[in-house]
């Protein structure tokens, strides 16, 4: 008995010992409370195709090899999202393309990991849902350059304004120009050093990767050396309009000081009184008519103290009868 006894103890003992020489077994439950799982973004526009990505991060103390399989609401079987070795205290991230549906609300992303841990067998962790909203579609993306000129001689330099509406924020705006520079941001200054016709391009992108274009031409003309050209020439038409507009003020004041003041206005009465009567017929008076020739005659003779009914002779009658003729 107490043979047996002492060989049950013994027994018991040794495969204590074994048992506990044999490394330990690790759960699926186990290894995946070491998994740290984390996704981006946690909301898209409507309609937009994104990058979700998965990041994973091993806080055991032994290597990790898993895999990720992703799954949203509008999907039929779950996507696959790669693989991953990770060793203790590793993060990796897998990022993948992916379409957003158009009808917004609240959603969320399945994200399952499955692997093994220090050569266990392969083990599946328990889903993790991650938060996923889905936000109406803005406006459509628009530009538009606003420029303070688009000619003029070299050097000429512009001031350029890029108007954008609708799209997704952040936005990135870029400017490209026909001389082969470029510029970054919403506004910038650009000088052209030679005469041609110049095309300036807008490109703006937004935040899900719409892109929206504008571009304009700047005509930058040769100097021309014509006097009406430039500050002179601005003058000179200065002066001319100046002169023909004091010219018309002196013409306009004349007119009123020789116009005179008006009469004064008539009342129907007065009208009735000054209207227009018939003058009377003028008396028609005879012209005088000429002495005739013989009474000429006898006039010259009664002067020349010849009785009458008498002619003068001799030279001084004949120069009378011509005289009278």
């Amino acid at each position: 008995m107490r043979t047996g006894a002492c060989s049950a103890i013994l027994g018991a003992i040794l495969i204590g010992a074994l048992v506990g020489a044999l490394p330990e077994r690790v759960s699926a439950a186990h290894w995946c409370d070491n998994i740290l799982v984390n996704s981006s973004p946690t909301n898209a526009v409507a309609g937009d195709r994104i990058n979700f990505a998965v990041t994973v991060l091993n806080r055991g103390n032994a290597s990790a090899d898993i895999s990720i399989r992703v799954k949203f609401p509008w999907d039929a079987q779950p996507a696959f999202w790669g693989t991953m070795t990770l060793s203790p205290g590793e993060a990796e991230t897998n990022a993948f393309s992916k379409y957003v549906p158009d009808q917004p609300g609240e959603q969320s992303a399945s994200i399952t990991i499955q692997g093994t841990v220090a050569g266990e067998p392969n083990s599946s962790c328990t889903p993790i849902l991650r938060p996923f909203r889905i936000d109406p579609a803005p406006e459509p993306l628009r530009a538009t350059i606003l420029a303070n000129r688009l000619g003029g001689d070299p050097p000429l330099t512009i001031d350029l304004e890029s108007l954008v509406t609708g799209g997704t924020p952040p936005l990135e705006i870029s400017w490209t120009f026909a001389d082969g520079q470029t510029a970054e941001g919403a506004n910038v200054t650009h000088t052209f050093s030679t005469a041609a016709d110049h095309i300036v391009q807008l490109v703006v992108r937004d935040a899900a990767g719409r892109v929206a274009t504008d571009r304009v031409t700047v005509a930058v003309s040769e100097p021309d050396p014509s006097p009406l050209r430039g500050e002179t020439g601005l003058a000179l038409a200065g002066w001319v309009v100046a002169g023909a507009v004091g010219a018309a003020l002196v013409l306009l004041f004349q007119a009123i000081r020789f116009r005179g003041p008006s009469p004064p206005a008539q009342s129907a009465h007065d009208l009735e009184d000054n209207r227009l009567t018939p003058a009377a017929p003028e008396e028609q008076v005879a012209p005088p008519e000429s002495p005739s020739l013989a009474a000429r005659l006898k006039s010259a003779g009664a002067s020349s103290g010849d009785e009458p009914g008498q002619s003068a002779t001799g030279p001084e009658a004949d120069d009378e009868r011509k005289s009278v003729q």
